[in-house]
């Protein structure tokens, strides 16, 4: 089984929510395929040398920085206002604080204005090392938050100008967060994305259901008969098991978003049977792995690959996200 970052798709769906639409959508493109080129690699070469985490939690709340008009704030993610303080480094190594409106908070760091200006982004665009590892510290800080509390992960490069937009922000979509949050709790993201190598496949089916037709010339529209029977016994076999397996998983995820065959990328001579993303709750990780395992054992000799990336902030399972109620002010 091929555990991979490449079906990080769309989790950092709005790339720069202050940039136009056209901008927005040919940064989106480059950054998704560096990533699915790069993935693992980016970490490994050292990209992150930003200072580590720190999960120490403070016997006394920060006190909120004032508002800077050299800076902005960068959103991270949505929760709960709780008693817990929290104290992580987030961007540009900046500590992290919490703004409170009612029961609700949001996670976010302050930034340079001149780093992070609409400018400056579609500046930044060019340089896949800064999106890179911005990206991953986005998604670092938002799995170190989610380790004590439910979070709404915020997409990368979510900007508000001050403290009143953030808390305007969570008072108008209070009633949509408070059900995100509830949905959320205790649950994470996977993807999965099973394609099948046709040509391992076809030779399997080749000697399972050899030809005993005739050999001559008479026996040619026979020959092509079977060729015929033995690609339409493929796709039956590929909508067969993805079918079961797709179904299988759903079982014990609580929601699931099928994506487009078109929209995902596999390697030469694979077809794509099905790529997924699914909402899983914390206690059935373990079940999880025990359902890909025995696809993999039973699917492998056909040339069945299963690849497999998560656990994930709930990018696509958060609806404030997908309807767009939450944008930079």
């Amino acid at each position: 089984m091929k555990w991979s970052l490449e079906e990080w798709e769309n989790s950092i769906e709005k790339l720069v929510n202050q940039c136009s639409e056209k901008v927005l959508e040919e940064l989106e493109k480059v950054i998704m395929a560096k990533l699915r080129e790069s993935g693992e690699a980016v970490i490994a070469q050292g990209f992150l040398k930003a200072k580590p985490l720190s999960s120490v939690v403070n016997s006394v709340q920060h006190q909120l920085p004032q508002d800077n008009k050299d800076e902005l704030l960068y959103a991270i993610g949505i929760t709960k206002t709780l008693e817990k303080p929290i104290s992580l480094f987030g961007m540009e190594d900046r500590p992290c604080h919490l703004i409170e409106s009612g029961s609700l908070s949001m996670l976010v760091c302050p930034v340079s204005r001149e780093e992070y200006s609409e400018e400056s982004i579609h500046n930044h665009m060019e340089d896949m090392v800064w999106v890179e590892s911005q990206a991953r510290r986005h998604e670092e800080i938002i799995l170190k938050t989610m380790e004590d509390r439910t979070v709404i992960p915020l997409p990368f490069c979510t900007i508000y100008r001050n403290a009143d937009n953030v808390k305007q922000q969570l008072t108008v979509n209070a009633e949509k967060i408070e059900n995100d949050l509830t949905r959320l709790e205790n649950h994470y993201e996977m993807q999965v994305k099973v394609s099948v190598n046709s040509q391992q496949l076809l030779a399997k089916l080749h000697n399972d259901l050899p030809y005993s037709g005739n050999q001559n010339g008479g026996g040619y529209f026979q020959k092509l008969q079977w060729e015929k029977k033995l690609k339409a016994e493929m796709e039956q076999m590929m909508n067969d098991y993805g079918e079961s397996f797709y179904k299988d998983l759903n079982s014990i995820s609580t929601e699931s978003l099928l994506l487009e065959k078109s929209e995902v990328v596999v390697q030469d001579d694979y077809c794509l049977v099905f790529a997924a993303h699914y909402l899983l709750p914390n206690d059935h990780l373990q079940e999880w792995d025990t359902k890909l395992n025995a696809f993999d054992e039973l699917t492998d000799s056909l040339g069945f690959m299963v690849e497999v990336s998560g656990p994930w902030p709930a990018y696509h399972f958060s609806r404030l996200n997908n309807e767009e109620e939450i944008a930079g002010g």
